[in-house]
Parts: C-alpha cells; sequence; structure tokens
C-alpha cells in the first residue's frame, strides 16, 4: 500500500542499502521501505511488533545488505530485520535515554550513540550492548512553586527515590 504523505508525519532518517531499496524512520513508530531510490514508499512487508506504535519514535537507522536496524526514543530496545523487513525482532539494550545515531561496520560490529553522552557497542548484531561512553543515565529535573504546599511531594519521592 502507497504510504501517506509523509509531511504528516516527522522522518528522521533515511538509508539506502542496495542501489534501489531504501529505509525512512520517525515519529510514532514510521516505518517505511521503498524499492524504486525513493520513488514511492511502502510499509514494510510484515507488521512491526506490538507496542511499536504507541511507545517509541524512532530517530536511529542502519541498515546493512538485508539487515535493518532501528532505534530512537526510548532507548529501551532496537528493532532489528535480518531480512529487509520479513520478520522483526526486539533487542534489549539496557538503556534508557534515547539513541540518535546508529551506524554497523558489518552484520556484528555496531555502535549506538545517544542522549547525555552514552556510547553503546555490540559485537553480536545487537544482541547485546556495552556501555562504552555515558556522561548521565537521565536528565535533572527542575520545579519551582510559589509556596510549599504546591510541591508534588509524591512525584519529588518518585523521581528521586533511587537517589
Amino acid at each position: 500500500a502507497q504510504a501517506p504523505v509523509l509531511g504528516a508525519r516527522n522522518g528522521r532518517a533515511m538509508r539506502f542499502a542496495e542501489p534501489r531499496l531504501g529505509w525512512l524512520v520517525g515519529d510514532g513508530a514510521l516505518v517505511l521501505r521503498s524499492g524504486d531510490v525513493g520513488q514511492s514508499w511502502q510499509t514494510p512487508p510484515t507488521n512491526l511488533p506490538v507496542g511499536a506504535e504507541e511507545l517509541f519514535d524512532w530517530k536511529a537507522l542502519a541498515v546493512r545488505g538485508p539487515h535493518v536496524w532501528i532505534a530512537g526514543s526510548p532507548g529501551t530496545r532496537v528493532l532489528h530485520s535480518p531480512d529487509a523487513g520479513q520478520s522483526w525482532q526486539w533487542l534489549p539494550t539496557g538503556w534508557t535515554t534515547p539513541f540518535n545515531a546508529l551506524t554497523f561496520l558489518d552484520e556484528r560490529r555496531g555502535w549506538a550513540v545517544g542522549a547525555l553522552g552514552a556510547i553503546l557497542s555490540t559485537q553480536d548484531g545487537g544482541q547485546t550492548w556495552q556501555v562504552q561512553r555515558t556522561g548521565g543515565r537521565r536528565a535533572a529535573i527542575l520545579s519551582l512553586f510559589t509556596t510549599p504546599d504546591e510541591v508534588p511531594l509524591e512525584l519529588v519521592a518518585r523521581l528521586a527515590g533511587g537517589d
């Protein structure tokens, strides 16, 4: 089926694997594939795993031959297809902040770069991820209130509970 006009959804990353096969990803779990050098775009041959549309905004995309890796916000999982979109699998990262870029040298060795200076690497096609560098695991929160009785103590306790 022909995809809706791309302006209606935010496309974030585009890559071509072969002279004609290309991929486009974006917000709202947008994933499109082109077999004619981007003249037309279709959804992949099979549906994405359950929960992708409700939970993920894609920002990063890597393609090596038939392999496609997609990541974004949140950074908890990378979506992988080993067969040009015929099947999909979730790959847990052990990370929470968003990923902004992915790159793979081959089918096994790759890196994910994300928010707060995070760099993760994989040696097994994304099955496992190792932290190479991090500048933090979450962002700070700043709240200003005019009176003490306006402070949402439950929220502060929940956000600072691990600290």
